[in-house]
């Protein structure tokens, strides 16, 4: 499942320096080195998930992890009962903290 949903969170959540040498090692070297690669990203991805709150993982979760949920923002909006831009907004935060953790 790397190759699908998890990739553009990381995309988003990840600084350009090191998002460029993760790819590096998961696109290159050896068999085991991608493998250890991609062991990384996704312990980094669990540790990000991890350090949010329960509503902020779960919009991440629904909104990009999740590859047969093609939530809108309105419909989590309805779902929580609060705007659309809200869960943009919180949306954003939470990729922000994300982004802090893989960025350290």
């Amino acid at each position: 499942h790397f190759f699908g949903s998890p990739y553009y969170v990381y995309q988003y959540a990840t600084c350009y320096a090191s998002s460029a040498q993760l790819i590096q090692t998961i696109t290159s070297g050896s068999v085991e080195e991608r493998r250890e690669g991609v062991g990384r990203f996704l312990d980094l991805l669990r540790a990000g998930l991890a350090k949010l709150d329960a509503r902020s993982r779960d919009i991440i979760k629904r909104r990009w992890l999740d590859a047969d949920s093609k939530i809108t923002l309105q419909d989590l909006a309805d779902e929580y009962n609060v705007s659309a831009e809200r869960i943009r907004q919180i949306e954003a935060n939470a990729l922000k903290k994300m982004k802090a953790l893989f960025a350290a």
